[in-house]
């Protein structure tokens, strides 16, 4: 519906957007866009400005769930919050495999083309069709609440049928013939000889006085910011905020080989334009490392769990990767001397990284929690692609959630981050960390 993608402009539009400017944009006629503003207003998702503009309206009830929404499915989150989508959703929750007769071919339409490859809804037999609502994906979560609806079944059962269906196919979800045989050997031995774990290995360290002296420098530089940032105007922390944003992104692509400059990226967030000569790939990498850090705000008091981490990953890898949110079903590498977990014994992995991370949230100082974290799950690189970016979301989600401010690890810098992961070493990790930290913020 038309009126849904003027919601979306306003949405992204954070200062408000004139009718004109919906006009032109999305072609439609303007008096078509007074009706669906005046329909958008009477829902109260939308309210006219003193100065003419129309912007989201702040009092409605529903709105931090549209903008966790937004977080989730920038894309899409005003398809998902249609009276139609509700009525596809209503179906879905009615039991646990809905078959394509109890739908209409519009309502298949949408299923196909939007909640599919949203993760919302998943196809579990093709002949015949057949659908499952996919209860244990947070963005399903949002949604139900969003629309007042709960599902007829539960989570276990859910969960009891996608085993059922994986286990005819366990044996090709873990195929190694697209790997190089060199590191097939190199990541095996790796793992049998436990050289992709670094928990066991720290499970007694203690910081040398130089890293201590760095730890206490860097929790001061920490609170003096904060005081100083905590002072400022709300309009000054917002756009200090959004420029920070905007630094990060430029800098965790960078250091995946993105091409676009710093400049290119503030202008493209700012403006929406894109700059010339840069792929679509660079875009999405762009726009899904903005989205990831709205997700993340959102989710602040949330604790870092295997489903936090693929749904950050189904974020950072949209309209990028063939199987965004799904571990890897190849052996891949950070470098080429850096072999990783094989890819059949990732998931034993990451369960041993949240249970070491839930047993040491609360007794380890904030620094060494993130580094730990970030370095192991960069070592199991869980993942086919994306692991970077997602392993420096993990490090500042850690921080955030104690009360310390983002670290951003700059591009001209990589190759000591590099190899502090490549030695595994975490004195040498912690030091490169801590110095950033301090240099960023005594700037």
């Amino acid at each position: 519906m038309r009126k849904y993608e003027i919601l979306k402009m306003i949405f992204e539009m954070s200062d408000g957007v004139s009718p004109n400017d919906v006009s032109k944009r999305l072609g439609i006629s303007i008096t078509n866009i007074y009706t669906y503003l005046k329909q958008l207003n009477q829902e109260k998702l939308v309210q006219k400005t003193p100065n003419g503009l129309y912007a989201v309206n702040k009092t409605n009830e529903k709105l931090q769930q549209i903008l966790e929404l937004q977080a989730m499915a920038a894309n899409r989150f005003h398809l998902l919050i249609t009276p139609d989508f509700k009525k596809i959703l209503e179906k879905m929750c009615e039991k646990l495999k809905v078959p394509k007769k109890d739908l209409s071919v519009a309502e298949i339409t949408k299923i196909e083309k939007i909640a599919i490859p949203s993760r919302i809804i998943l196809k579990i037999s093709k002949r015949p069709s057949i659908y499952c609502l996919k209860i244990n994906e947070a963005l399903v979560t949002s949604l139900l609440e969003y629309h007042d609806l709960k599902a007829n079944f539960t989570l276990p059962e859910f969960q009891g049928l996608i085993e059922s269906i994986n286990l005819g196919k366990r044996e090709s979800a873990t195929k190694t013939v697209e790997s190089d045989p060199e590191v097939i050997r190199m990541c095996d031995e790796a793992y049998s000889a436990g050289n992709d774990l670094l928990l066991p290995k720290i499970q007694n360290f203690s910081p040398d006085q130089r890293l201590a002296d760095l730890l206490k420098a860097a929790d001061q530089v920490n609170k003096e910011y904060s005081l100083f940032f905590n002072a400022l105007d709300e309009n000054v922390k917002a756009a200090m905020s959004e420029q920070w944003d905007r630094r990060y992104i430029y800098n965790t692509n960078r250091i995946e080989g993105n091409t676009m400059s710093e400049k290119d990226v503030d202008e493209y967030l700012k403006s929406g334009k894109k700059p010339e000569n840069i792929s679509k790939r660079e875009i999405h990498e762009t726009n899904n490392a903005r989205q990831s850090l709205k997700f993340l705000k959102l989710k602040q008091s949330e604790e870092i769990s295997e489903e936090l981490i693929k749904e950050l990953h189904f974020l950072i890898q949209s309209n990028i990767d063939e199987s965004p949110g799904e571990y890897k079903r190849f052996y891949n590498y950070v470098k080429p001397r850096s072999p990783t977990t094989p890819p059949q014994h990732v998931k034993e992995r990451m369960r041993k990284l949240i249970e070491w991370y839930k047993q040491n949230k609360d007794t380890t100082h904030p620094f060494i929690l993130a580094v730990i974290v970030h370095m192991q799950f960069e070592m199991i690189h869980p993942f086919g692609d994306g692991n970077g970016r997602v392993g420096r979301l993990l490090i500042n989600h850690i921080l955030k959630q104690k009360n310390y401010l983002p670290l951003t690890i700059l591009e001209k810098s990589k190759q000591n981050y590099y190899r502090a992961i490549e030695n595994r070493n975490l004195t040498q990790f912690l030091f490169y960390v801590l110095t950033n930290f301090i240099e960023d913020y005594r700037r």
